[in-house]
């Protein structure tokens, strides 16, 4: 048995480390939000409240490999640090980004962070951390529509074609 707070590590690797050990100054960019309506804020305050207890809560968990669930969970929480790694490097070109993974999804990294987070709550069997992540993707979701509409209003032409060829999500 492990404690749970070890699935943050390749979170604080890939979000944190990996950035600086290759000297991407595009930390800053990754971490802006596109303008919003107060009302816009008021759910990016929830959004932001829950990351924090995405972040805290694995500390009050443990990691026991008793089912299927268990492994399930590890094997999401790979694949989603996997997908992070790769939406965070492709993101380093300025402008409006369309190759590479966001030639799938046109928001890889909340796909990501959806994926890991799903990952981390069948790998600790938490309950709680479920309904954090349900509450975290609708409020992640109006600031994804918040980053939509300054796409379009930033890349106009751009950014429509890409929305005709590019889904949202997955």
């Amino acid at each position: 048995m492990m404690n749970g707070a070890v699935v943050l590590i390749p979170l604080a690797i890939i979000r944190i480390l990996i950035p600086q050990f290759l000297g991407l100054n595009y930390n800053q960019r990754i971490t802006a939000f596109a303008p919003m309506t107060d009302k816009q804020k008021q759910i990016y305050y929830v959004y932001q409240i829950v990351q924090v207890f995405l972040i805290a809560v694995p500390f009050y968990y443990n990691i026991q490999w008793a089912s299927i669930w268990n492994y399930l969970g590890a094997i999401l929480l790979v694949a989603g640090s996997i997908l992070l790694l790769i939406a965070i490097l492709d993101f380093r070109q300025e402008g409006l980004v369309t190759s590479g993974v966001y030639r799938w999804s046109r928001h890889p990294m909340y796909v990501a962070y959806y994926i890991y987070y799903l990952g981390a709550a069948l790998l600790m069997n938490a309950w709680i951390y479920a309904i954090l992540l349900v509450i975290f993707i609708i409020s992640g979701h109006t600031i994804v529509l918040a980053e939509e509409a300054w796409c379009h209003e930033t890349y106009p032409e751009a950014y429509k074609d890409y929305c005709q060829t590019t889904r949202r999500y997955i």
